[in-house]
């Protein structure tokens, strides 16, 4: 009995680990956003968020907020 009940326990703390590490590394986190206009006459508006990859390498994501024609 008490054998079943660890093999139980190892099993879901194992399971609860694994899932909690695909969690924390697929999730990006933003760590700095910037918002500003470029200088050109009529430009949209522009935002550059940045996160870290698995290795912390930044990765810079831009959004423009232009109209759709």
């Amino acid at each position: 009995m008490t054998a079943r009940i660890s093999l139980a326990s190892i099993a879901l703390g194992t399971s609860s680990l694994s899932t909690a590490l695909i969690a924390f590394c697929a999730k990006p986190y933003v760590t700095s956003m910037r918002r500003f206009r470029p200088d050109r006459t009529g430009s949209a508006e522009v935002i550059e968020m940045t996160t870290q990859s698995l290795f912390l390498k930044p990765l810079v994501t831009t959004v423009s907020d232009s109209p759709i024609p």
